[in-house]
């Protein structure tokens, strides 16, 4: 017997359909209360990460800096957190045409161009271009012989 599961993929859902006995089971995040306020928690985890130096700490002038974004199929909430990622690493002294933004490899790089403003905003990110590629034989990846 087959059993249906709703993937969220941007605005819609896919629909996968998967034999039970493939299935080992379907594991979704536990619900987590919002911060009361985003940009004083963000600007506490990056001053303050886990296991870890700051940000401002870690690269610094001269230094090439890529941020791969996820694109617009994930609830990331990259308009909110790019701005202080971006002054952290300011902080560090790189300098903004030594920062990269990277999205995922896609069949129709193309298509994400419209929705690029869904994920950054061109008055936040500066002079930092975003950068894509075109996926090319994603059907092979992790195949051998």
């Amino acid at each position: 017997m087959d059993r249906v599961i709703e993937l969220p993929y941007g605005a819609c859902k896919i629909e996968l359909r998967l034999p039970e006995a493939n299935l080992a089971g379907v594991f979704t995040p536990q619900p987590v209360e919002p911060c009361a306020e985003l940009s004083a928690e963000v600007q506490r985890a990056l001053a303050d990460p886990l296991d870890c130096p700051p940000l401002s700490a870690l690269p610094g002038p001269g230094e090439n800096v890529v941020i791969l974004l996820e694109d617009h199929t994930r609830p990331t909430p990259t308009a909110d957190l790019l701005p202080w990622v971006l002054d952290a690493l300011v902080q560090a002294g790189v300098r903004d045409a030594d920062i990269t933004q990277m999205f995922p490899p896609r069949e129709n790089f193309e298509s994400l161009h419209p929705r690029l403003a869904d994920v950054i905003d061109a008055k936040m990110s500066r002079d930092i271009q975003p950068v894509g590629q075109k996926a090319s034989g994603l059907t092979e990846a992790g195949r051998r012989g």
